[in-house]
């Protein structure tokens, strides 16, 4: 099926919706070439024009429907990684903040542990 010829005669089974990318763009290029050929040559009528451009169209909008879907779930990938930064960002604030809770928790005892020495060696020293 690679380099086989496709015309409005003869399409792929489940055209365009069944057809992969590859395949797709070949059948496209094929019933461009069809039309333009038939038409230089005067050998189309318009009901056949009519035809074969909507399959044209088809392939097209099926190219493009599946492009879409491609940037939907780039977009998706891309929220969702935005979302665990913001997780893991929040998670990293809120370490650090019990991480600074927990060290002026220590300074204060130190603080603390300072002033009754302090006092303590006032005391004696004032006896």
């Amino acid at each position: 099926m690679e380099n086989e010829k496709w015309t409005s005669g003869k399409l792929p089974k489940g055209f365009p919706t069944e057809c992969g990318r590859k395949l797709l763009n070949d059948v496209i290029q094929n019933l461009s070439d069809e039309l333009y050929t038939k038409t230089q040559n005067g050998k189309s009528n318009e009901f056949w024009r009519f035809l074969v451009i909507t399959l044209i169209q088809s392939g097209h909008n099926e190219l493009q429907r599946r492009n879409n879907i491609l940037v939907l779930k780039a977009t998706v990938s891309g929220l969702i990684i935005s979302l665990i930064a913001i997780s893991l960002t929040i998670l990293g604030l809120k370490t650090s903040s019990n991480w600074e809770s927990e060290q002026i928790q220590i300074l204060d005892e130190q603080k603390k542990i300072q002033q009754q020495i302090l006092q303590e060696i006032t005391s004696k020293t004032s006896l």
